[in-house]
This record gives C-alpha cells, sequence and structure tokens, in this order.
C-alpha cells in the first residue's frame, strides 16, 4: 500500500505561512467528510495550513515534522488507531492539541477517557466545529493539559480532559 501524506493551505496569508502553532492536522481516511473539513477549515483566517493524514504512520511524521497546533482525528480509523495516537501525542509531550469526531457516545468517553483534549459527537453545527477549534488553537499548550484553564466552556460540548481536572492551574 502507498502512503499518502498531503499537506494542503489554501490561502496564503504571512503570518500564518510563519505560525506553524496555527497548522491543524486531520487524521481520517479519504472521504467526503474529510474533504469538507478540510475546505471548512481553510477558511478559517487563525489557521495557517491544514495536512491530512489517512493512517496512524503519517499522523506521526506529521506531528512530529509539523508539530501541528491541533490533531483533528474522525474516529473512522481501525480500532487501535486513535488510542494509539493519542497515547503518543500525549506521551511525547507534543504541543498538539487532540479533537476527536466521534460516531457515538462511547467512542465520545473512550476518546475522552484516552486523554483526548475535546470531543464532538458528530451531527454538530459548523459553528460549534470552528468555536471547539479556534479556542484550542488560540491557547498555548501545556503539558500537564492547563493550556485551556479559564477557558469558557462550549454548551452541548463533553466536558474536556482539563474540564474535567477542574481547570487546575
Amino acid at each position: 500500500m502507498i502512503e499518502q501524506t498531503q499537506t494542503w493551505t489554501e490561502r496564503v496569508d504571512e503570518k500564518a505561512q510563519t505560525r506553524t502553532d496555527r497548522a491543524v492536522l486531520i487524521l481520517s481516511k479519504q472521504g467526503p467528510l474529510r474533504d469538507s473539513l478540510r475546505s471548512l477549515l481553510a477558511t478559517a483566517p487563525w489557521i495557517g495550513a491544514v495536512h491530512l493524514a489517512e493512517n496512524l504512520l503519517s499522523a506521526l511524521r506529521i506531528v512530529t515534522l509539523y508539530r501541528p497546533a491541533l490533531v483533528l482525528i474522525v474516529d473512522d480509523l481501525p480500532a487501535d488507531s486513535v488510542p494509539m495516537i493519542l497515547s503518543w501525542i500525549k506521551s511525547e509531550g507534543s504541543p498538539s492539541w487532540t479533537l476527536i469526531l466521534a460516531d457515538n457516545g462511547e467512542q465520545r468517553r473512550r476518546a475522552l477517557a484516552l486523554g483526548a483534549d475535546e470531543a464532538l459527537l458528530k451531527g454538530f453545527p459548523a459553528a460549534k466545529l470552528f468555536q471547539v477549534i479556534e479556542r484550542l488553537v488560540s491557547r498555548p499548550h501545556q503539558p500537564d493539559g492547563s493550556g485551556l484553564a479559564g477557558a469558557n466552556p462550549i454548551s452541548n460540548v463533553a466536558p474536556s480532559r482539563t474540564e474535567r481536572r477542574g481547570n487546575k492551574q
């Protein structure tokens, strides 16, 4: 199988080009959801680049090379991929926040238990996705997860890892 890694930036912005901390990685199988997310995120002025990976190896390479501010994982991957990427990101002290898009409540609970910073159930409005992503990429990452301390919780979104800890500072 040929491994596919793709970097895609539609909008060129000097400030964004120099800010790798504003990059987003989408880890998902190829398909309409990934393409829609890529197109949607490319319109956000606070995102510098959108990277795509469809497997764990590509995702690990992109996280290592580009250190994106956010890794957005669509839970449509093989069963062990989500726990593996979350474990690796958290254990390596990566500056990346993690957001999981889950199919159901069980996937959402599992992602949060494994250390995802946020988890949304698919079917959310685009405005909610933008709200969550903007909040994540605009906060400095702290190894203990305290970068979200003081953030306004998003209504109807599962409590994040930081919120479950009581926003300890």
